[in-house]
């Protein structure tokens, strides 16, 4: 299980087996202090913070710094089938977003545009669901 804890040096990732055991630190740093969304997929672990509002970070699962997956407008909710990654832009014209899963985003696909603050987000096998202000939309991945 993987989580987002808060601390006097900004925050972590960390992880801990779901059957008990010891808590393992991912990575740290000040662009934690403020997580919004963290999903895992692959050897990552990707995270959108409030902290700096138009990057989505990821950490190895086995360890070390956060680095920059993809840069957008106002990436917020985030979600997974595994093989992709799919966010929303918090922004008024805000939009849905995918992108394979791996150490960079290369090729981002709008899935939705002119939608109206979109937050929270999660995928099926062949739907991506996400809800705005007012609704919640779905379209096809």
């Amino acid at each position: 299980m993987f989580f987002a804890r808060q601390g006097s040096d900004g925050g972590s990732i960390r992880s801990i087996p779901i059957g008990g055991g010891t808590e393992q630190t991912l990575c740290k740093g000040y662009v934690l202090s403020y997580v919004q969304s963290m999903v895992q997929a692959g050897g990552y672990v990707y995270f959108t913070s409030g902290y700096v509002s138009t990057s989505i970070y990821q950490c190895p699962v086995t360890g070390g710094s956060p680095t920059v997956f993809a840069t957008d407008v106002a990436p917020y909710g985030l979600a997974t089938d595994g093989a992709n990654l799919y966010w929303t832009n918090y922004t008024t014209g805000g939009s849905v977003v995918a992108c394979a899963a791996g150490e960079s985003c290369a090729s981002p696909r709008t899935v939705a545009s002119g939608q109206d603050y979109p937050q929270a987000i999660a995928v099926n096998s062949t739907r991506v669901f996400w809800a705005t202000t007012a609704d919640i939309y779905s379209a096809v991945k």
